[in-house]
């Protein structure tokens, strides 16, 4: 799926690439998010509209999973968690700080794997 980007993706389809995981290509990394909650591909297409997608099940430089909520956490509007690769939670956080903690959480992927 090559030369093409988040913009030329529907709602639906954007939800279903970032339920089984959704992979960027940022300058020379490819970024791999996953995560069923709609807010993420929302968020991701209001911020990298324009970033292609990487071909599927191509090697990823930073692996992040947006963790699910139970129903009761998501009532009582817990934080959310943010997993890294060998998915331990990295941060907390709540909902209105997504775009943050996913670049935080990707910058200290490629930083702390870089030149590995």
């Amino acid at each position: 799926m090559s030369g093409t980007t988040l913009r030329q993706l529907s709602r639906a389809a954007r939800g279903a690439r970032c339920a089984a995981g959704l992979s960027l290509q940022a300058g020379p990394c490819v970024l791999r998010i996953q995560g069923a909650d709609p807010v993420l591909a929302d968020c991701l297409h209001a911020y990298y509209p324009n970033y292609p997608l990487a071909a599927e099940g191509s090697f990823a430089d930073a692996q992040l999973t947006l963790k699910p909520q139970a129903w009761v956490d998501r009532w009582r509007d817990r934080a959310r968690q943010i997993g890294l690769e060998d998915g331990l939670a990295f941060t907390d956080f709540p909902l209105e700080a997504l775009l943050a903690n996913l670049e935080w959480s990707f910058n200290w992927c490629v930083a702390t794997h870089a030149n590995q």
